[in-house]
């Protein structure tokens, strides 16, 4: 999987729930349906796969 390195020096994946959970370290909030949707995907899929 393609990563992507932040200012700040972090390297996360370069996908859209990837790129959204950097941003959210950075304060970020999902700004539009779309985003709100792909960033509970990704907080479920986190779970999932810790549990």
């Amino acid at each position: 999987m393609t990563t992507h390195t932040c200012r700040c020096g972090a390297t996360f994946t370069a996908d859209p729930a990837g790129r959204l959970r950097h941003q959210m370290l950075h304060g970020h909030r999902p700004t539009t349906p779309a985003l709100r949707d792909i960033w509970a995907e990704a907080l479920k899929a986190e779970k999932d796969g810790a549990a």
